[in-house]
């Protein structure tokens, strides 16, 4: 039997600048037909953020999905034209108010039923240049931790993006992957 889906539509629903839904109409190999929502949302950056002194910047603010404070690392969507790299570099800067040395970590999608890429990225010697920039729906804190604090958060599982942080963690050689035979 084959797996293939055949698309039989595909129709766009706009809810705002950031968010969309698709509704795409599919028929299965068994031929049944079915209907399926999927997130239509832009590409997105995240940044583990470490600065000159190994403390690691993150950011706490109100998610309406589920409607509490959540604690974060930087990040936000790519704008129209913008490289994953630039935008990560504008993200942290707007949101924390900090600027360092921008390192990709490789990309993937947030969850089966999302469209857009999420660039992941670790920004090291990161220094404070600003004050941070938020646009009118942002009402953030920027929450600034040592790196061992931070290892004892994500253990109590106080800290979302565990993606980024996963392979940030790696690329600083803090987290280490156990060879297997």
């Amino acid at each position: 039997m084959t797996l293939a889906w055949k698309k039989l539509s595909d129709k766009r629903i706009t809810i705002n600048r950031y968010r969309s839904l698709r509704k795409k109409r599919f028929r299965l190999p068994t031929g049944v037909v079915g209907d399926f929502y999927t997130n239509n949302t832009p590409d997105i950056v995240s940044a583990l953020v470490v600065t000159t002194d190994k403390r690691v910047v993150l950011v706490k603010q109100f998610r309406p999905g589920i409607e509490r404070m959540l604690l974060e690392v930087p990040g936000g969507a790519i704008e129209s034209g913008e490289k994953p790299r630039s935008a990560v570099a504008r993200e942290v800067l707007e949101e924390t108010g900090y600027r360092g040395r921008v390192q990709p970590l490789g990309k993937g999608h947030s969850d089966a039923w999302s469209e857009g890429w999420w660039y992941h990225h670790l920004v090291t010697d990161a220094i404070f240049v600003q004050p941070p920039k938020h646009d009118r729906f942002e009402l953030i804190e920027v929450v600034v931790v040592p790196m061992k604090k931070f290892l004892q958060m994500i253990q109590q599982g106080a800290v979302v993006d565990s993606r980024t942080v996963y392979r940030g963690l790696l690329k600083l050689g803090i987290l280490k992957v156990k060879k297997t035979k």
